[in-house]
């Protein structure tokens, strides 16, 4: 717990100092398909929202299969922090620092409940460790990466920036070729099909 209560000191240095800073780039942590696709959505995800899981675990195969296989789309998914914010942050932190960057995502989001339900218990650090080491870091390297504050600021706080910029109130969130659209817009795969034919016919 020591690691997550030090990010979380650190995230509350940043957000006080956020007013005056720049807005931060934004990190991409997994991307899906060609760069060449007509249409490049940017998924804004939490590892801790439910919807979020919910999205990946149900829809993104049907998406990868019917838009993303085909070449018809890339999808890039980028952190936005939610409550938890500490756990939401170092889940993203893993999947960044990760060689294999999609199995520490599929690991996360696929068994979010498990995580959870481990951190209700007292402890989530094990789950992201065990996450870590199926997704090609080494123990020393997880140790680095989790307690980067600069990692962990600059996740953070690209993640309020997107907010800000394209108006986001909620996780999921997309950019479809730049343009905003809700999650509630986007619940079954006729939505991303129809959205996907229209942004490429744009």
């Amino acid at each position: 717990m020591t690691m997550l209560l030090s990010l979380l000191a650190a995230l509350t240095l940043a957000q006080a100092g956020a007013e005056t800073a720049p807005p931060p780039g934004q990190t991409d942590l997994v991307t899906l398909g060609e760069a060449d696709a007509p249409v490049i959505v940017h998924a804004y995800m939490s590892p801790t929202c439910p919807h979020c899981a919910d999205f990946y675990r149900d829809a993104l195969p049907l998406i990868e299969k019917d838009l993303i296989g085909p070449g018809k789309m890339q999808l890039i998914i980028r952190g936005l922090p939610s409550q938890p914010v500490g756990m939401s942050v170092a889940g993203m932190m893993v999947i960044e620092c990760a060689p294999d960057s999609r199995a520490a995502a599929d690991r996360i989001f696929n068994q979010q409940h498990e995580w959870i339900e481990q951190a209700k218990a007292g402890d989530p650090k094990p789950f992201l460790e065990e996450t870590a080491a199926e997704a090609g870091l080494t123990a020393e390297e997880t140790e680095t990466c989790m307690t980067d504050q600069a990692l962990a600021e600059s996740l953070y706080n690209g993640g309020g920036a997107a907010a800000d910029a394209y108006g986001f109130t909620g996780v999921p969130s997309f950019l479809v070729n730049g343009e905003p659209v809700g999650g509630d817009k986007l619940t079954t795969i006729d939505d991303w099909r129809a959205v996907v034919e229209a942004a490429s016919d744009a």
